[in-house]
């Protein structure tokens, strides 16, 4: 039997779980591209403390079962399905395409099904329950943009077939450094280096319960921590200042293709932050070079326009992001 390639793995996201560690009846999955990924089931062994007269150890129990890993993307037109997954909430306006989906911190997170394919040796892996602990994004001057997801899940169940033969791929059009404008305070910003900033949804991974076979019951969702840094060129002490004085500000990223409108070519991600404080940090002189500043920031809502920590808009063809 030939070893299995990752140049032939596969991943595979479902619709919604109804019920929270069970696979949808009809999983309406599409194809997930990725660059890597360490989602994996484990399940601890634990040892006891009987003693016995020859020094041997009591063979171990089985612990409870964890389901943990991360998946690495790049931003691409098609991609409203896992930023549900990431928000929670989503709100798609359009009678045909283009459409226009709006996702805001939601009140609970969606759970999906994950499976990931080593399609040349024909084993899948399920994985249940499924909610996005952690998201990163990473927005330099050029290049690819990557995405990386961090999740949580209840069970996986190994398999000799694929759970859905008709997921539909959606294809693989990426957005690059060249497509994004970045805004600050509501201005374009035109210094800016790289900004780097995530979304946690704090699960809490612990709710194992008697019964369960070692299985997680829930993942509750807790407060989301929207944080990150803008590193800019030290061309004066305007962002540093805002720093200093505690001033909120706010930032707004948007990719587009062509006019950004959603048609095909012209698609488009915006993330905006309303509210926002920079950490005061001074810029340091590392070499001879030019001299950059970096400025951790905390995202939060008060009275914002957009009732949320932060908001993306998704305008491309896809009729819904469920």
């Amino acid at each position: 039997m030939s070893q299995a390639t990752g140049s032939n793995g596969q991943i595979l996201l479902s619709t919604a779980e109804a019920t929270f560690g069970v696979t949808p009846v009809t999983p309406s999955s599409q194809v997930f591209p990725f660059s890597g990924e360490g989602i994996q089931a484990k399940t601890a062994l634990n040892k006891s403390n009987i003693i016995r007269k020859n020094r041997s150890a009591v063979m171990p129990t089985h612990g409870n079962h964890d389901v943990t890993g991360n998946i690495a993307t790049e931003m691409n037109i098609a991609m409203a399905r896992i930023y549900r997954m990431i928000f929670g909430s989503v709100t798609t306006t359009g009678s045909a395409a283009p459409y226009t989906h709006v996702f805001k911190i939601g009140s609970a997170l969606p759970t999906h099904t994950i499976e990931k394919g080593f399609t040349d040796l024909g084993k899948y892996f399920l994985y249940n329950g499924c909610k996005v602990n952690k998201a990163s994004w990473d927005i330099p001057p050029s290049g690819v943009l990557p995405l990386s997801i961090d999740f949580m899940g209840a069970s996986r169940v190994e398999s000799g077939a694929t759970f859905d033969g008709t997921a539909v791929d959606l294809g693989f059009t990426p957005f690059q450094g060249f497509d994004a404008t970045i805004k600050e305070a509501g201005t374009v910003i035109a210094t800016v280096t790289a900004l780097k900033f995530s979304l946690e949804n704090t699960l809490d991974g612990n709710v194992y319960v008697i019964g369960s076979q070692g299985k997680r019951y829930s993942l509750p969702e807790g407060v989301t921590v929207v944080s990150g840094q803008v590193t800019a060129l030290f061309d004066s002490d305007a962002l540093l200042l805002k720093a200093i004085n505690g001033t909120e500000s706010s930032l707004d990223v948007k990719l587009a293709h062509g006019d950004g409108t959603g048609s095909a070519g012209n698609e488009s991600i915006e993330i905006q932050i309303d509210e926002l404080i920079y950490q005061e940090q001074d810029p340091i002189i590392k070499d001879m070079k030019g001299i950059l500043v970096d400025l951790p920031f905390t995202a939060y809502w008060d009275n914002g326009s957009n009732g949320t920590s932060i908001m993306a808009t998704i305008k491309n063809t896809q009729p819904s992001a469920l």
